[in-house]
């Protein structure tokens, strides 16, 4: 939304989700927000192609 945070940016070795492994992932803590670990669009890229639903706010991941 433009907003600006203060935050830090980490290196996750690895993270599974739904049992994907994904190594070597940057992320970033955000201070004061709601979500307080955020994973960017080239995180989303590795995982496959996926669906964002904004009414029932779920995510879906189909495997490339």
């Amino acid at each position: 939304n433009g907003q600006i945070s203060v935050g830090l940016s980490i290196n996750l070795r690895e993270i599974v989700i739904d049992g994907i492994v994904l190594n070597n992932v940057k992320a970033s803590i955000v201070i004061d927000g709601d979500a307080p670990v955020l994973l960017g669009q080239s995180v989303l890229e590795r995982l496959g192609i996926t669906e964002f639903d904004p009414d029932k706010r779920t995510l879906t991941i189909k495997m490339k």
